[in-house]
């Protein structure tokens, strides 16, 4: 066992005085990244975020090697934006540049995805 900075929302369990005091996930994400922010709130709250490798848990990442909706590599993308704003405040021309790079990523796997088969 071992402390991390976050884990997978696939799995996980958490006590209710900690989703009392942090706070339920923030529904401003789309299915990616609001575990990495729950878990980010979660440790600057003082509370624990354990790996325990004894625990077994399968969740097929990626199990279909083909196309993914694209409101799902947008929805990604707009998250990692949201979680950047969020916790990184900065100069306005530093986040400006950082949603730009976030966003060519996402143009990078949305052509990516467009080449997989249906």
């Amino acid at each position: 066992m071992r402390d991390v900075d976050w884990l997978s929302g696939a799995c996980l369990l958490v006590r209710r005085a900690a989703v009392d005091r942090v706070g339920p996930m923030d529904e401003a994400y789309f299915m990616f990244n609001e575990d990495v922010d729950w878990c980010r709130r979660m440790n600057l709250a003082g509370f624990r975020v354990t790996y325990v490798p004894d625990a077994v848990v399968v969740h097929h990442i990626g199990a279909s090697r083909k196309r993914v909706a694209s409101r799902v590599i947008v929805g990604r993308h707009l998250g990692m934006i949201h979680y950047f704003h969020k916790h990184h405040p900065t100069n306005p021309v530093f986040a400006a540049t950082a949603d730009a790079f976030i966003l060519m990523r996402a143009g990078l796997m949305l052509a990516q995805n467009a080449l997989k088969p249906r």
